[in-house]
C-alpha cells in the first residue's frame, strides 16, 4: 500500500488582519477564545493546503459552513484511503514584511504542516507602500522558490499568473479587463485612445497587455500616446498630461490607485482634459473609497461625471464563496491525483526548511498545479462552471461596467450600466455621458490639431506684441508661442507676456488661416527653439532649426519663407511654391535703328565661340 493510503488531507487557513502581529493575537476578551479547531491534528499523516486570508471575525465564524464543502471528498477518502479532509485556520495581519512572513511560515509552524498548495485572498491595499510593492509579492516569491502552487483571489487585480509561478487566478486578470475596455471602445467607435498609468504595481503589464490586444484584434485601434506618471507631484503630472492635449484621441484608459487618480483628475480638470468631449475608463483600483473596504468613492468632484469603471465584487459574501470554491478546487485536484500518486509514488507532503536549501524545492509542485488547472467547479446551479486556461487565468469571467452620475448636491454615485462577459460584446444601458451630454463623445477632436513651427521673416511672418491686458491679437494675426512650452504652462496670463507669446501675421499666416478654414483643422503655432532655418551637419549627421523640428516630430508643418534646396528636399517634403521671386531685366521697346537687344552686342563673340564649342562637342 502506498504512502497516501494512510494520510489525512488538511486545509490550513491563515487569516490576515490589518497591521501585522504574530498569529493568534488577542484582539479583545470576546474573541480571544474563539477557536473552531477542537482537537489537534496529527500532521505526520496529513496532506495539507495552506491559506492566507484577510482578518475577519465574521469570516472566522463561517468555519463550519466552509468546511462542509469538504464533506463529499471526506466520504470518498474515508471509504477508499482511510483518510479524511480537515480544515483549520490561524490569524495574521494583511500588511506584512518579508521578515513577518518568514516568521509566520517558520516560527508559527505553517511549514511544519508540510502543505502542498496555498490559497491566498487579498481584498485591497492597506497602505501607500502597498501600491508600489504589495505584500502579496513577498508571498508569491516564497511560493515560487519552493515551487508551491497558489490559488489567488486578488481583489485589486494586480497579481499576474503564469505557469512559471504556478499561480491560478480566481479574479479577472488585467487581460480580461483590457478585453472589456476594447469591447467598450468598439461599441461606440472610439478607435483612437491614450493610455495613462500611475505607479500602481502592474502598470507595465497593463500597457503591454493593451498593446498586445490591439495588435491581435484584427481591427483598427490606434494608441495615440502612452503617459506614465513616475510621481504625483503637480509639476510632473502637468508636464506628462500635456501629451494628451496634443493627442488626437479624447478617450483615455486609466490604470492607477485611487490616490493617484484623484491627483490626475484634479490636474486634468485644470488643463480642460475632462468634460463632455473626453471619456475616461478606469480599472477597479482607482474608484475604491477605502483601502480596507469594498465601498466605492462617490465624493462630489473626485472624478469627472460620465466616466466609466470596470468592477467585480469583493465583499464579505464573495470572500466566503471564494474560500469555498478554492477548497473544492484543491480537494478535487487531490481526489484526481490520488491514483497517480499511488502508482508513481508522488509525495504530496513536501519537506520545507526555514534555511533554504536545494532539497527545499518541491519537485512535484508542477504536477499538483496541472491537476488544479483541470478542476471544474460549480457550487450552485445558477453559476457558471469555473475552468482555467493553461496560464492559470479563468476561461470565463464577468465584469460590471459602472458609470458615474449625480446623486445629490453633495455626492455622486456609481451606477451599473453594463456588463461584459468573456467572448461576448459589452451590453450597455442608461448611461450618463460626460458633461451630461445627450450622446456619446466622438472620441477625437472635432478638428485635427496641427503643430506648426515658424520663424520670423518679414513680410511673410511678422511679429508684434499681444494686447497687455487681454493677451489677444488683432483680427489678422494669431498667437504664436516663442518660448518653451514648459515655461508657459505655469504662468498666469502667459499670453499677455511678449517674451512668451507674440502675435504673428503676414503672407504665410494668411495662407495658414485659409488652409485651416478650408481643410478643417486647428493649429498650434510656435517659433523654432534655436531660431535657425535648418542646416545639415555632416559631422554629427543631424539637422538643426526648422528641419529638425519636423524630423523629430515636434511639428507637423513649417510655415514661413523657407528656401528649397536639394539637401532639404531630400529630408522633408515641400509644397508647391505659392510665391516665387527672381531678377528680371526690363527695357523699353522703341522704334528706331537701335535694336532692343543691342545691349547684348558685346557678348556676340562669346556666344559664337560657345556655339562652336558646343557644335564640335555634339559632332
Amino acid at each position: 500500500m502506498s504512502k497516501i493510503t494512510s494520510t489525512t488531507i488538511i486545509f490550513i487557513l491563515i487569516i490576515l488582519p490589518s497591521g501585522f502581529t504574530l498569529a493568534g493575537r488577542r484582539t479583545n476578551s470576546r474573541r480571544k477564545n474563539f477557536n473552531p479547531q477542537k482537537k489537534k491534528t496529527d500532521y505526520s499523516k496529513a496532506v495539507t493546503v495552506g491559506a492566507i486570508l484577510p482578518k475577519s471575525y465574521a469570516l472566522g465564524r463561517k468555519y463550519t459552513t466552509m468546511a462542509k464543502q469538504l464533506e463529499p471528498f471526506n466520504k470518498n477518502f474515508s471509504e477508499n484511503l482511510n483518510s479524511f479532509l480537515h480544515f483549520e485556520f490561524k490569524m495574521l495581519e494583511s500588511t506584512f514584511k518579508p521578515s513577518d512572513l518568514w516568521r509566520a511560515m517558520c516560527d508559527d509552524g505553517l511549514f511544519k504542516t508540510r502543505f502542498n498548495s496555498l490559497i491566498y485572498v487579498q481584498t485591497a491595499f492597506t497602505s501607500k507602500a502597498e501600491i508600489l510593492q504589495p505584500s502579496s509579492e513577498h508571498l508569491m516569491s516564497v511560493a515560487q522558490f519552493y515551487q508551491i502552487p497558489v490559488i489567488v483571489w486578488d481583489s485589486p487585480g494586480i497579481i499576474q499568473t503564469n505557469r512559471e509561478r504556478l499561480l491560478i487566478q480566481l479574479t479577472p486578470s488585467i487581460a480580461h479587463q483590457g478585453e472589456a475596455m476594447l469591447s467598450l471602445l468598439r461599441r461606440y467607435g472610439w478607435n483612437r485612445f491614450a493610455i495613462v498609468t500611475g505607479r500602481l504595481s502592474g502598470h507595465d503589464t497593463f500597457v503591454n497587455t493593451i498593446r498586445d490586444l490591439v495588435d491581435n484584434s484584427g481591427e483598427f485601434f490606434d494608441i495615440t500616446t502612452t503617459v506614465h506618471l513616475p510621481s504625483m507631484e503637480n509639476e510632473t503630472v502637468t508636464s506628462e498630461l500635456q501629451k494628451l492635449q496634443a493627442a488626437e484621441s479624447r478617450v483615455m484608459l486609466l490604470y492607477s490607485s485611487k490616490e493617484e487618480a484623484t491627483q490626475i483628475f484634479k490636474v486634468a480638470e485644470r488643463m480642460k482634459l475632462s468634460g463632455k468631449n473626453y471619456v475616461w475608463i478606469t480599472t477597479k483600483c482607482a474608484i475604491l473609497k477605502s483601502t480596507l473596504g469594498a465601498e466605492l468613492d462617490e465624493d462630489r468632484g473626485r472624478f469627472p461625471l460620465g466616466m466609466f469603471a470596470l468592477y467585480y465584487s469583493h465583499d464579505y459574501d464573495e470572500q466566503v464563496k471564494v474560500i469555498e470554491k478554492a477548497l473544492v478546487i484543491w480537494a478535487q485536484a487531490m481526489t484526481n491525483l490520488k491514483k497517480e500518486a499511488e502508482n508513481k509514488r508522488i509525495l504530496l507532503r513536501p519537506s520545507y526548511h526555514c534555511n533554504p536549501q536545494n532539497d527545499s524545492v518541491w519537485k512535484y509542485g508542477s504536477i499538483v498545479y496541472d491537476q488544479l488547472l483541470k478542476a471544474k467547479v460549480k457550487l450552485n446551479s445558477g453559476e457558471e462552471t469555473i475552468e482555467f486556461k493553461k496560464d492559470g487565468t479563468l476561461k470565463s469571467v464577468s465584469l460590471k461596467v459602472l458609470n458615474l452620475r449625480p446623486k445629490n448636491e453633495r455626492s455622486d454615485e456609481w451606477a451599473t450600466v453594463g456588463e461584459w462577459k468573456s467572448g461576448k460584446e459589452v451590453e450597455m444601458y442608461d448611461i450618463t455621458w460626460p458633461g451630461n451630454a445627450p450622446a456619446p463623445p466622438i472620441g477625437r477632436p472635432e478638428k485635427y490639431q496641427v503643430k506648426v513651427v515658424t520663424l520670423k521673416e518679414d513680410p511673410y511672418v511678422i511679429y508684434s506684441d499681444p494686447d497687455p491686458n487681454t493677451g489677444t491679437c488683432p483680427p489678422m494675426a494669431v498667437l504664436c508661442r516663442i518660448a518653451a512650452k514648459n515655461l508657459t504652462t505655469l504662468v498666469a496670463n502667459a499670453t499677455s507676456d511678449p517674451s512668451l507669446y507674440q502675435c504673428c501675421s503676414g503672407l504665410c499666416i494668411d495662407l495658414l488661416k485659409m488652409l485651416a478654414e478650408k481643410i478643417g483643422f486647428d493649429f498650434e503655432l510656435f517659433e523654432v527653439s534655436d531660431k535657425i532655418w535648418g542646416a545639415y551637419n555632416a559631422d554629427t549627421k543631424e539637422w538643426n532649426g526648422l528641419i529638425k523640428d519636423i524630423l523629430d516630430g515636434k511639428a507637423d508643418m513649417v510655415m514661413t519663407s523657407l528656401k528649397i534646396t536639394p539637401e532639404r528636399s531630400a529630408a522633408i517634403d515641400f509644397s508647391v511654391p505659392f510665391l516665387e521671386t527672381g531678377i528680371t531685366i526690363i527695357v523699353a521697346v522703341r522704334d528706331g535703328v537701335i535694336s532692343p537687344t543691342a545691349f547684348l552686342g558685346k557678348f556676340v563673340s562669346l556666344f559664337s565661340l560657345l556655339f562652336v564649342i558646343l557644335f564640335r562637342i555634339s559632332v
